[in-house]
């Protein structure tokens, strides 16, 4: 069986193998060679978020701007917006919510206008000496797309557009990666949703 909402859990995973001592303190014996994915619940610099007027056909910007108004005060936000005209109905309506403008950086995809960032984008890694790198994983439009594919190129790439504007290398693997399929506790073990991460074989999936 797979567990309640299978869910299955897995200890030594690749990435996130390296035993975790508390927020912002590495296990001594991790090497500046060895780079594990943090838990999301441990402290972050900012949090990437796309401000598209609508998704799926509904209109979603004022649930945008409630979540900048609410994460402002405590990180960074990296603000993805489809264009100038875009921008400024958002600086004008976080102007008007009281929001420190200093707190949002705004920026425009060349790569992907998707909003699944959890899925497609950069997935950081970090070292025992505290420095940071992005995982550049391929990707097939949920089981949809081949990998390599001009659908797959057309989102696939965010992960390293994101990386780049972090100012951090990558780190190249051909797994086909669904972020919003797994949670970490940044001390070895994953939980991930079977029906996505064997969906095409846990050889070139994850």
């Amino acid at each position: 069986g797979v567990g309640l909402f299978g869910l299955i859990v897995w200890t030594t995973v690749a990435w996130a193998s390296a035993a975790y001592t508390g927020p912002g303190h590495a296990a001594s014996h991790k090497t500046s060679d060895e780079f594990a994915m943090p838990a999301e619940f441990e402290p972050q610099e900012a949090v990437w978020i796309s401000a598209r007027p609508k998704e799926s056909g509904k209109p979603v910007l004022d649930v945008v701007i409630e979540m900048v108004r609410a994460l402002a005060p405590h990180v960074r936000i990296e603000l993805m917006v489809p264009n100038e005209e875009i921008k400024a109905q958002v600086q004008e309506r976080l102007r008007a919510q009281g929001v420190d403008a200093e707190r949002v950086k705004f920026w425009t995809t060349t790569a992907s206008p998707t909003r699944w960032y959890r899925d497609v984008g950069a997935i950081f890694l970090r070292n025992g000496d505290g420095d940071l790198k992005a995982v550049d994983f391929n990707f097939n439009c949920y089981g949809e797309c081949k990998t390599g594919s001009d659908q797959a190129r057309g989102k696939e790439g965010l992960d390293r557009e994101i990386a780049g504007l972090a100012g951090v290398s990558t780190i190249k693997t051909e797994l086909v990666s669904e972020g919003g399929d797994r949670e970490v506790n940044g001390r070895g073990t994953l939980m991930a949703i079977e029906s996505t991460v064997f969906a095409l074989g846990i050889a070139s999936y994850f």
